[in-house]
Parts: C-alpha cells; sequence; structure tokens
C-alpha cells in the first residue's frame, strides 16, 4: 500500500512540473513575440543612444 502511495504522489509532482516547464515555455514565446513586435515598430534610431 505504502508503495503505490509513493509512486502515485511521484507520478503527481511529474505531472506538475511537466504542466509548469509547458506553461513557461508558452510565456516565453509569448514575452519573446512581444518584444521582437516592440522591436519591429521601433527603429533602431529611437533604442540606440547617440551622443549628442
Amino acid at each position: 500500500m505504502a508503495e503505490s502511495m509513493t509512486i502515485a504522489l511521484l507520478g503527481l509532482v511529474v505531472l506538475v512540473l511537466a504542466a509548469i516547464l509547458v506553461v513557461e515555455h508558452y510565456r516565453r514565446e509569448h514575452r519573446r513575440n512581444r518584444q521582437l513586435r516592440w522591436l519591429d515598430t521601433h527603429p533602431m534610431r529611437d533604442w540606440v543612444h547617440r551622443r549628442p
């Protein structure tokens, strides 16, 4: 009985970790798309510091 509970708990932990990794992957992808869209709408002269 204790062995089956340990295996079930371990399986649950693995599923939770997999879900966290999937969510982080899509959040990172969304953040990267947002950054690339920002760079596309703001020319380089807007974000590169120029000397006076």
